[in-house]
């Protein structure tokens, strides 16, 4: 069903479009294609000092944290050690799924 989908799908995307002259023949449409150098964002239209403010703020709850070094107490354990809960079997058998 997905294979019959994509070929559905692609081969409508490949149709054309064809326009009537009114002579009684056909051409082809143009594809338009729209000039996006001459859209305006909201960003532009901010002030200068806006945008310090948004810079400021987003940077102002980042607090430079040291990172703490994890010790631990006791001897990692390794997969094929005994279970330290006592089970007498593997730790990858028992507690270690």
């Amino acid at each position: 069903m997905k294979n019959i989908n994509y070929d559905v799908c692609s081969y409508l995307m490949k149709g054309k479009l064809f326009i009537d002259t009114g002579d009684g023949n056909l051409k082809e449409a143009k594809e338009q294609k729209t000039d996006l150098s001459k859209m305006q964002t909201n960003e532009g239209r901010r002030t200068a000092e806006e945008q310090a403010m948004r810079r400021a703020a987003a940077g102002a709850g980042r607090a430079v944290q040291k990172v703490e070094t994890f010790k631990r107490e006791q001897k990692k354990v390794g997969r094929n050690e005994p279970c330290p809960c006592g089970s007498g079997k593997k730790y990858k058998h028992c507690c270690g799924k």
